[in-house]
């Protein structure tokens, strides 16, 4: 296997994030292969295990990516937001599902990848993306959004709520107002009154 500078290694890395953004949300994770990856980043096969032991390493690498971009949007909303606990997370919501209708990989996170990454990634890595989630949520807190719930809990309960929404058909007439209403029950649900 080649050895890479630094540097050839930061851009492969980014390299093969890109790539596999693309191809995972293209075809999803159980068809793409090491070798599908490899080749679209311009490496050997074998070189791939240099950057990930495994596709679903990366996977949860651009996961990660992303998540990021989204603490990014949630900080962004709450600079500028006003209201009761309620209406300000109603407004990190509405948008988190905006940022996650620019990000397709997430759309093509269905439960089935789900069920594939805690089966081949070990705990403690999903525990470390559940662990930035909470993270994230503990950033509503400290931004005097009252919880009626841990910030754990309210984690949880916001990824569930969006694997459900990112799986409602973008052409269907009601999407808007659907994803109003769930924003809005799930904004009463998590929030104390202020």
């Amino acid at each position: 296997m080649p050895r890479f500078s630094d540097r050839e290694r930061a851009f492969i890395r980014t390299k093969l994030r890109e790539v596999g953004a693309e191809l995972f949300a293209a075809h999803g994770l159980a068809k793409v292969s090491v070798a599908d990856l490899a080749v679209a980043a311009g490496i050997a096969k074998g070189s791939f295990y240099a950057f990930y032991g495994m596709k679903e390493e990366l996977y949860l690498d651009i996961l990660g990516e992303l998540q990021v971009n989204m603490v990014s949007a949630i900080e962004a909303v709450l600079a500028r937001s006003t209201g009761s606990s309620r209406q300000r997370l109603a407004a990190v919501c509405t948008e988190l599902m905006a940022a996650a209708e620019r990000a397709p990989l997430l759309v093509r996170t269905d439960p089935a990848t789900l069920e594939q990454l805690y089966r081949r990634l070990p705990p403690e890595a999903l525990a470390g993306h559940t662990d930035q989630d909470a993270a994230g949520v503990a950033r509503l807190v400290a931004a005097g959004i009252s919880l009626a719930c841990t910030p754990v809990v309210a984690a949880k309960v916001l990824q569930q709520v969006f694997i459900a929404a990112w799986h409602l058909p973008a052409d269907d007439p009601d999407r808007a107002a659907v994803l109003d209403r769930l924003i809005a029950g799930v904004a009463a649900g998590l929030t104390l009154d202020d």
